[in-house]
């Protein structure tokens, strides 16, 4: 319109990790003598956030107390049901985030420690199956006046050396390359990952700590097992292993693929879940829906209302546009306005989502009504008393049916609201989200307040039908970028973050398993080495090779075998839990657990198998030369 507005100051910069990202801030009082902030300024309402700065001494607790006051003062006595409280900004950022920033921090930590797990248990696995090689070495340091001590900070120094040379590897790899495809694949409204070695200096000496405890683990247990040996049987060569080793080992490995398998598992119903969500029907037709959103701003409204309802015209005629819809929302864009609703017929009331809307949604959309009518296309005073609701707003008012029926909103006078129709139930947010009771009003001739503008066109002439409506744009405002999308892809966009999500865990279950399945590797290729005289000899006396192949790797795919009926509960617990912050989830069936054992089973049998057979088909005189 024509008020006037002096510029009193220009924003720096807003960081893109902002929750807020305001174009520009106006002062509420310009709303006072605004039609639409008057009907609906008043204590039923909920349409607006307020934002309190406390002073550095402040209680948040007195301050609760005092809205709670202020609640019991003004609110209408049948509304002072509703609780009103301070939240902290950093709950309003999860709240709005949907904890989605929690999420994402607790699934890298327990991936960083899942794999640390991993490497330790493969580093102590690998240590303490060739200590015994170097008893001899470790009995004469210890003749030559070595203490315990010293031998501890000998193997602890060698595993230093290599854990610290992959640390510095590691941050080599992420620093410059994987870290640019982490911010490509989890792009989100946050700010990108960054890390330096000199600025995070926290996270430096936690990831230095981490490589200490993971050298002093790797490097104190076999250097101490080593030290407690007799030096005469030592030095003699009369070791064996003891049971202990054994069963220290058979943990190790037990649990290296527990954790693999878990996230085998992770991955395959995230895999299902994402994919389910992305598939499902919302309830209406997202394909062939154009969008363009509208930032009008006209000096004359009546000149520019009857531009406005000119193009609309003309888009009506196109041949390749089959309907339109100028509505102040669509579906993935559903404000969170709120207002008490009741019966008056009956009394019973219920808390309903709001939006305004034109004739063209419902059909544009195709969303279904199981009763009554659309609204008509006529000026908004034919319509303005007539509203439509869908399914979830009738069972919340307690109807069985909603022909005949009439609402009243409170705070809004007397003022009675037809219920004209009932549409089916479909989800104008994300899947995670449950279907509210929703309540559309009429537009009208205020479409020039509208938001969006939706188009269902003909997708084999989308080329001339966006050319034509950006010439056409252009015309009414050339200072203003023209910018269109399609509902399939805002839908894709609702899920852009967990399709990250999904594309790192699927790293990340990979190289659990790749690094399981090379420690045992490692392990494999080494007690073949130290059994090749027994092999030999079993050979020689007629030992066949898938019987060789059965010794060496028997006990390998029992541990595997054990590492899934552990995995199966863990993983099992871990997705119910997750899976219940979604209103429409899937179930997860022992498939998933099957399929994760399986494919830990098949790799960890053509990793062990490949060692076995290779040991297998060696000469035996070779080995029996000696001898």
């Amino acid at each position: 319109d024509t008020t006037q507005l002096t510029v009193t100051g220009v924003l720096k910069p807003i960081p893109t990790n902002a929750t807020l990202h305001p174009e520009i801030i106006l002062s509420v009082a310009l709303l006072k003598n605004n039609p639409d902030f008057i009907n609906t300024a008043n204590w039923y309402n909920t349409f607006a956030e307020n934002f309190l700065l406390l002073k550095p001494n402040a209680d948040p607790q007195k301050l609760t107390a005092q809205i709670a006051g202020i609640v019991k003062q003004h609110y209408p006595k049948d509304h002072q049901k509703q609780q009103v409280k301070p939240l902290p900004f950093n709950d309003l950022v999860k709240t709005e985030a949907g904890d989605t920033i929690n999420t994402i921090i607790r699934g890298a930590v327990a991936s960083a420690v899942f794999i640390l797990l991993i490497i330790v248990a493969n580093l102590i696995n690998l240590n303490t199956a060739t200590m015994f090689n170097r008893a001899k070495e470790v009995a004469i340091k210890q003749m030559m006046g070595s203490s315990k001590m010293q031998i501890v900070w000998q193997f602890c120094m060698e595993n230093a050396l290599l854990v610290f040379s992959s640390l510095l590897l590691a941050f080599l790899l992420f620093r410059f390359v994987l870290l640019g495809q982490i911010n490509a694949i989890v792009k989100t409204d946050f700010a990108d990952i960054s890390f330096d070695l000199v600025h995070d200096y926290p996270l430096t000496l936690a990831i230095l700590l981490i490589g200490a405890v993971v050298v002093i683990l790797a490097g104190s247990y076999p250097a101490l097992h080593l030290a407690s040996l007799k030096i005469t049987d030592s030095v003699k060569g009369k070791l064996t292993g003891s049971n202990q080793k054994y069963i220290t080992r058979n943990v190790l490995i037990t649990l290296q693929f527990t954790l693999a398998i878990i996230f085998i598992s992770v991955t395959l119903i995230l895999n299902r879940q994402v994919h389910f969500m992305k598939s499902a029907s919302p309830g209406y037709n997202p394909n062939n829906v154009l969008i363009i959103p509208l930032d009008l701003a006209f000096k004359n409204l009546q000149t520019a209302n009857t531009r406005f309802d000119a193009l609309l015209n003309e888009l009506r005629s196109n041949p390749y546009v089959k309907s339109i819809s100028a509505s102040h929302t669509i579906p993935t864009t559903y404000k969170r306005n709120y207002n008490d609703f009741y019966d008056p017929a009956t009394g019973h009331e219920a808390n309903l989502r709001q939006a305004n809307t034109d004739a063209g949604l419902i059909n544009t959309y195709q969303i279904t009504l199981s009763e009554g009518r659309n609204f008509k296309n006529v000026p908004r005073a034919n319509e303005k008393n007539n509203v439509i609701i869908n399914h979830a707003a009738m069972i919340a008012l307690g109807w069985k049916t909603a022909e005949g029926k009439q609402l009243k909103e409170k705070g809004s006078g007397n003022e009675i609201l037809n219920v004209i129709g009932v549409m089916e139930d479909f989800n104008y947010q994300r899947l995670s989200e449950s279907i509210e009771p929703i309540i559309h009003s009429y537009g009208g001739e205020q479409s020039l307040k509208a938001n969006f503008l939706s188009l269902r066109i003909d997708p084999k002439h989308s080329t001339e039908i966006t050319a034509h409506l950006e010439n056409v744009f252009k015309s009414m405002n050339p200072r203003r970028d023209f910018s269109y999308n399609f509902m399939t892809d805002r839908i894709d966009q609702q899920y852009t973050l967990l399709n990250g999500i999904l594309k790192v865990t699927n790293y990340v279950a990979s190289i659990t398993l790749f690094i399981a399945a090379m420690g045992m590797f490692g392990l494999i290729a080494l007690f073949a080495s130290q059994r090749i005289k027994e092999i030999g000899i079993r050979k020689v006396l007629g030992a066949k090779t898938a019987d060789i192949v059965l010794l060496l790797s028997g006990n390998f795919i029992l541990l595997v075998s054990l590492a899934a009926i552990i995995a199966t509960p863990v993983s099992w617990l871990m997705m119910h839990r997750w899976l219940q912050s979604f209103a429409y989830r899937i179930q997860i069936n022992g498939w998933f657990f099957a399929l994760a054992a399986g494919i830990a089973l098949v790799i960890a049998l053509a990793t062990v198998s490949f060692q076995a057979i290779k040991a297998a088909l060696a000469n035996p005189v070779k080995s029996l030369r000696s001898e």
